[in-house]
Parts: structure tokens; sequence; C-alpha cells
């Protein structure tokens, strides 16, 4: 045990640390922060995750039909809340023109008389006074713009001011709310009266698909936002990739230390022998690399969690209203969580265990570069995003291949590497074992 402590601290290096430190927080604003940044991206996104939150704190994980029905009320009020804000906005407009025409008459400014009755009188009689009216306004000046070929947004708004979605008017009422809820209710309506059965999408899925997504549609009428999915997809990968970088940052030196500073001979010497000596290093190690990953785990919690996902932890991962995303088991989203927490340490031990061996036949720095630099970019750059997108889901093994994952292949594929590393390590300590006291 004290030889453990020993090795343990020799790898706790404060430099390495620090050095850790300022690379993880660099990384994480140049890749990360987007996912946290841009959590539901997109307007319609955020709306619908701001429904969504509603509707679990009053309907729970599940929308059944009776409750539905109750989504037509809501609606209502949201299109006289949206007559109340427009006429809101209408009055500040009237009372900010209003300003401005005491302010320079107070001080004698030159004043366009011309523009500003013209400005009183669009406010006072807006062309939209509604919903609907607004709709129908905004879709008479997207015709206008095809008929007349007009590309430039300004010249479009001297004939209609404030219409479509690059206007103020979604921003200062609740446009986007009533988009997403229309949407949203188009789908869940349309796969109460149309069977997705009968789709060309479903008829061309595999047969082991097509019994999953029946089952899944017997298990009730989820609804978890589907830019929660992609967002905790993403902000997991980047998370992997970090986990398995910092690991090999900081295990890489640690046996190439000892060659370097001719401490070998002497702990072969010892009355511990080379075995354990070994066996103690590469314990070390990997509760380093354990440590290291659970603490990255809390660092990248806290902003994650600041988003509020966890309103949706008790809900189903299949949304049947949102894609062609099938889980092919039964979580909740916050088992989910856990699976993929699980998942990034058994990453962080993995390459842990492959970089403390490959660290073990390095003699000098530049070597263990030469090893850790390939390592880095298969297991994180290359393997570790990749099992971890839509993990557990039904995806192709490539972008854009017909070839499909089999359920739980990236828990395989991540206790593989594990296996690997661990039997490398086995390996070189049975390799130690053969060799004489003084040999190579």
């Amino acid at each position: 045990m004290r030889l453990f402590r020993q090795e343990l601290f020799k790898i706790i290096n404060p430099l390495v640390l620090a050095v850790l430190a300022v690379l993880g927080v660099v990384y994480f604003f140049l890749f990360a922060s987007f996912s946290i940044e841009y959590f539901s991206n997109g307007e319609n996104a955020k709306a619908l995750f701001q429904l969504s939150s509603g509707w679990a704190q009053r309907y729970g994980p599940t929308l059944e039909p009776e409750e539905r029905a109750e989504l037509d009320g809501q609606r209502e009020r949201m299109l006289e809340e949206f007559s109340s804000l427009l006429a809101g906005f209408a009055q500040r407009r009237l009372a900010s023109l209003q300003e401005r025409y005491d302010y320079d008459m107070s001080h004698g400014y030159p004043f366009d008389w011309e523009e500003w009755k013209r400005d009183v009188a669009f406010y006072q009689n807006l062309p939209f006074h509604d919903y609907n009216s607004f709709l129908a306004y905004s879709q008479a000046a997207l015709e206008y713009q095809e008929r007349n070929g007009i590309e430039d947004w300004n010249t479009l708004q001297e004939a209609y001011p404030y219409a479509g979605t690059n206007g103020p008017i979604p921003e200062v009422t609740n446009y986007y709310q009533i988009q997403a809820l229309d949407s949203f209710l188009e789908a869940y309506d349309n796969l109460e009266h149309n069977s997705y059965y009968q789709t060309a999408a479903f008829q061309a899925a595999p047969q082991h698909l097509q019994e999953r997504i029946r089952a899944l549609d017997a298990g009730g009428r989820g609804y978890l936002p589907q830019s929660v999915l992609d967002s905790t997809s993403q902000y997991a990968q980047h998370l992997a990739l970090w986990v398995v970088l910092s690991v090999v940052l900081l295990l890489s030196p640690t046996l190439v230390r000892d060659r370097l500073h001719r401490m070998r001979p002497q702990q072969w010497a010892s009355r511990q022998g080379r075995v354990r000596v070994l066996q103690a290093q590469m314990a070390a190690a990997l509760v380093s690399a354990l440590v290291l990953t659970v603490v990255n785990l809390a660092a990248y919690a806290l902003p994650y969690l600041s988003q509020g996902p966890l309103r949706f932890r008790d809900f189903s991962l299949y949304n049947r209203y949102s894609g062609a995303l099938f889980p092919w088991f039964d979580w909740s989203f916050g088992a989910y969580l856990l699976v993929l927490v699980g998942m990034c340490l058994l990453l962080g031990l993995g390459a842990g265990a492959l970089t403390v061996f490959l660290s073990q036949y390095s003699g000098n720095y530049v070597a263990m570069l030469l090893k850790a630099v390939p390592l880095f970019l298969l297991a994180g750059a290359l393997f570790a995003p990749w099992v971890m997108k839509y993990a557990f889901f039904n995806r192709p093994v490539l972008a854009g291949g017909t070839a499909t994952l089999f359920p739980g292949a990236e828990l395989l594929c991540v206790l593989a590497l594990l296996a690997l590393g661990a039997a490398l390590c086995a390996l070189a300590c049975w390799r130690q074992g053969k060799r004489e006291l003084l040999g190579p």
C-alpha cells in the first residue's frame, strides 16, 4: 500500500494538473460549450422545450388523448396573449414616436413630418391585429417577394413592414410558442389518425426494427423534446473525447519519467520486485484515470444540469412525434444519463490502461509522444465520439451507411477497449515476471 501511495503521488503532479485544468477550460469553451449555449438550438426548439416543461409538470411523462384535448384550450389562450402583446407593442411604438416628437420640438431639431405621420398612422391601424391576420400578412409579403423577385429584406420591408420571422413581431410576442404548439399538435393528430405502419419508411425498415417500433408505440405517448436528446448526444461526445485526452496527457509520462531518472534498476532491485512495482504503478495509474474521469464528469455535469434536462428524467427516450430515433432499451431519460456516465468511466479506464502500457515501453518523452498521439486519435478523436453519438439508438455503423449497429453494440465496444487495455497490462506484468532481475 505504501508503494501504491508513492506511485499515486508521483502521478498527481501539480504542474501537470494545472496544465490539464487550463487545457480543459479552453477545450470546453471551444467545443463543448456550444451544446450548452444552444441547448435548444433555434427559436422553435426553445419554445417546444418550454411547452414540454410545462406539460411535464401538469401531465407527467406521457400525453394521452384526453390530455391532448386540453392543449386546444391552451392554444386559444396563447392566441389571446398574442393579440394582447401585439397591441402592447403598437402602443409602445406610438409612445416612442410621441417622445421623439416632443424631444425634437423642444430642442428645435429638424423634423420629418411626413415620415412621422406615416409611422403614427401605421401603428394606429396595424394591418394585422391577431395571430391569424399576421400569418396572412406574412404570406402576402412572401408572395409579393416571390412575384417581384425581391432579395433584399429592407426593400421588402418598405412594402410590408414587420412581415415574417425577420421582423420584431415574433420576438415581442409568443409567436414561436404558437408555432411549436401547432407543429406538435399536427404531428400528434397525424399519428393518432394515420397509421405510421403503412408508410414507406416503416415498410423499408428491417424486421427487428419494425418490431421494436411497435413495442415502443405500445409503451405510451412520450414527448421528450428532440433538442434535449440532440444536445445530450453532442455534449456526451465532447465529454468522451476530453476524458480520453485528459487521461492520456496525465498518464503518458508515468513510467517514462522513472526510466529517464534511472529509477528502474533501483525499483527492480528492491524487496518488492519488478512485478509488484509494476503492478503498483499500473494500479495507481488506473485509479488516477478513474479519479480524473470522475472530476471531468462532475465539472461537465454542472453546466449541463443548469439547462434543466432533469425535469424530463422520468420520460421515455422514445418520442413518437419527433423523428426516426428509436431506442433499443426501455430506459427513462434519467437512467440513460447514468448509462452515459458509466460509459465515460469505462472509456477513462480503458484509455488509462492503454496509456500506461505504452508508457512502459517508451524510453523517452519523444517515443511516448509518438505512441500517445495515435492512441488519442484512435481512442479519443475517432472511437469515443463515435461510440457516444446517440448511443443505444438505432443508427448506422458509419454516417450515410446502410449497416446498423445491433442493440448494445456501444457498450460491447467500450468493454472491448477496456479488456484490451487490461490484457496488455497483464501481459506486461507477465513478461516482467519472466525476466531476470537485472535483465533489460
